[in-house]
């Protein structure tokens, strides 16, 4: 095998500036990171230039965070640069309150930030630091708990007057009383981002937890809004302008949410509803949820572009259950339903159906009862076998 040589340096030095951008703006685009570091590695020229690209999206973790805290002479390289943080099990960093502050602080451009499987102590430390700066405008947290209160959390969430998206998913507090909630709430009347636009809360401990955040946030916000994906709470009529709203929950479950009606919704245009229609056998609670279904897609009063619910069976005769009379009144005669450009239906299957439902079934089962759609619909139909999906099919 023939021997790579390296370009002399003063030949290196004399590489037109267009063609080495276009090079690191292309590995930048791909997500290669190989590449500009092999960059980087040129000449200190080339290495000044490729840093900001290197460092824009960083993830720190115990040994990270370790490393940073023992050569302090490296921020200047890599914070600076920082745009996209994400701290993973980070873990105890008692003792390392003031350095991971600093740290904090010397990044300048961080606009997005991640906090995944970590303690509670973290992120107030986090908001401690950053605390009324406009500069961070996502923050996500994922499996995080050991909060004192919700008030903590609270505290957190509005130390970023500019924050514009906001996900909690598994995020645990400690039970407090209602008073201490409900003074929460009352700090939250003049304190809550009033630039928050998405919203995400899923997979709380408790099911009072999300009713809780979106009523705080309601105070601050409600107009703001324009995506909401969390559970059916009562709350979510308070988000009045919202476009999207995806209504989460456990597919499998036969109580339908509590959420009662769309009719607020001035804004709406895409609607998705994972909790599923229940077809089983369950008496007068699985007519209680076909019912929930029927009135909810029956309150809609704005036009929608697109809707997405699910089905949950386990024998194709199950099917005649479903109200497919009012589906299809409401697409062929509302004017709420008349912009539909898209439908998908979920079939949630239970263990005994298994993953044989091919196209031509989905085309008996599905496409076939839904007579109502208008031309130019386009019908997804998803099979998904316990959380993972089988396949898909789409019907122009």
């Amino acid at each position: 095998m023939a021997q790579i040589t390296p370009l002399p340096l003063d030949l290196t030095e004399r590489i037109p500036q267009e063609i080495f951008e276009e090079v690191t703006a292309y590995a930048d685009e791909e997500g290669d990171l190989e590449s500009l570091l092999n960059l980087s590695l040129v000449s200190q020229w080339w290495e000044a230039f490729t840093r900001p690209l290197l460092f824009t999206n960083v993830k720190f973790n115990a040994i990270s965070v370790g490393w940073l805290i023992g050569n302090p002479h490296s921020w200047k390289r890599v914070l600076p640069w920082v745009q996209r943080a994400r701290f993973t099990s980070v873990g105890n960093i008692l003792g390392m309150e003031g350095e991971l502050s600093d740290i904090f602080r010397k990044m300048p451009q961080l606009r997005d930030l991640q906090i995944q499987n970590g303690g509670q102590s973290l992120v107030v430390l986090l908001g401690k630091a950053l605390r009324g700066s406009h500069q961070i405008t996502n923050l996500e947290l994922n499996v995080v708990s050991g909060f004192p209160s919700f008030s903590v959390l609270l505290e957190v969430i509005i130390s970023f007057p500019a924050l514009q998206t906001l996900t909690l998913s598994e995020v645990g507090w400690e039970t407090r009383s209602f008073i201490e909630n409900a003074r929460a709430e009352l700090a939250a009347w003049s304190t809550v981002p009033s630039k928050l636009r998405e919203v995400t809360i899923e997979w709380m401990e408790r099911d009072t937890d999300t009713s809780l955040v979106l009523s705080c946030l309601s105070h601050g916000c409600a107009d703001a809004v324009r995506f909401i994906e969390a559970e059916g709470s009562v709350v979510l009529s308070k988000f009045t302008r919202v476009e999207t709203l995806v209504i989460t929950g456990p597919r499998f479950t036969i109580r339908p949410p509590n959420l009662e009606t769309l009719s607020g919704f001035k804004a709406l245009k895409t609607l998705v509803i994972w909790p599923a229609i229940w077809l089983l056998p369950g008496g007068h609670i699985a007519i209680q949820n076909q019912t929930w279904y029927s009135q909810l897609l029956s309150s809609v009063a704005s036009p929608l572009s697109s809707l997405t619910f699910s089905l949950a069976y386990s024998a194709e005769e199950q099917l005649e259950h479903m109200d497919w009379e009012t589906i299809n009144n409401l697409f062929h005669n509302s004017p709420f339903y008349a912009e539909l450009k898209e439908v998908g239906v979920n079939l949630s299957l239970s263990h005994q159906v298994g993953p044989t439902v091919n196209r031509a079934d989905c085309e008996r089962m599905i496409r076939r009862r839904i007579a109502g759609l208008r031309p130019g619909t386009r019908l997804t139909v998803k099979v998904y076998g316990g959380q993972d999906m089988i396949s898909s099919f789409m019907y122009e």
